[in-house]
Formats: C-alpha cells, sequence, structure tokens
C-alpha cells in the first residue's frame, strides 16, 4: 500500500476523537492538504468538473443491481423471552 495512503487512513481511524483528521483545528483542510491529495484541483472537485474515475451503470436513482446481495434482517421477529406477568410490567412504558 502507498505510504501516504496508509498515513491518511491511519490519521483519519485514529480512536481518539480529538487527534483524528478532520476534527483538529484545521478540520477538513487537514485532510485535504495530505500529500496523498496532492495535485488534486479542490475547486474543480467542487464545481463537479473533475472526471470520476469509474462511473457504475444504473438504471434508475433506486437501482440497487451494483451492490451485493444479503438476506433481510430478522431483527424484531424473535419471540419475546418476558412472561405475562413481566411483559405487564412493561405495558405502559
Amino acid at each position: 500500500m502507498d505510504p501516504h495512503a496508509r498515513d491518511l487512513i491511519k490519521k483519519l481511524l485514529t480512536a481518539d476523537r480529538t487527534k483524528r483528521f478532520g476534527c483538529l483545528h484545521a478540520g477538513a483542510e487537514d485532510i485535504k492538504q495530505h500529500p496523498w491529495f496532492k495535485g488534486v484541483d479542490w475547486t474543480a472537485m467542487f464545481q463537479r468538473r473533475v472526471r470520476p474515475p469509474f462511473v457504475p451503470a444504473f438504471r434508475a436513482p433506486n437501482d440497487t443491481s451494483n451492490f451485493d446481495r444479503y438476506p433481510d434482517s430478522r431483527e424484531g421477529s424473535l419471540q419475546p423471552v418476558l412472561n405475562d406477568k413481566e411483559a405487564a410490567l412493561f405495558a405502559n412504558f
């Protein structure tokens, strides 16, 4: 992996938010000035004049065909673990 990329990732993933890139005094400017982004024209990027390296094909704004399929979540389908007396305690909660 490129050393600049490794350094950027490490700084973005710092657990301590007070030392994490993007959360420091200069904010996002720290990230934009990182060597990994050397040569990036941020004004052109903001004005959407930079052509992306890859544009996925899609049929509609809600087309999810470019994403892997996963089974639906079963959250909320579990049987209650409280007996009737315990459930009654939470009836008006």
